[in-house]
């Protein structure tokens, strides 16, 4: 029997949100996405059961820009 060479398995560390985590869930069968931030690990979380996560950027003073972080259509299960 010949075995790939190719992992199936990818380790993402410092993986923030999580935006290369779900790239490289588009060619590998398991993604383990490490970072030191708690806060991070729970957006990605999130984004990982819902596909999408609205946040805002503060431009000035009291105005903000409202947007939404989505999970690109290739990374969803």
């Amino acid at each position: 029997m010949l075995q790939s060479t190719v992992p199936s398995r990818a380790f993402d560390i410092g993986c923030a949100v999580g935006r290369s985590s779900f790239e490289l869930s588009a060619k590998f069968g398991k993604v383990i996405g490490l970072d030191y931030s708690q806060a991070f690990v729970d957006v990605c979380n999130g984004l990982k059961e819902n596909d999408q996560r609205a946040y805002f950027v503060q431009d000035e003073g009291d105005l903000v820009t409202h947007l939404t972080a989505k999970v690109p259509v290739h990374c969803v299960s």
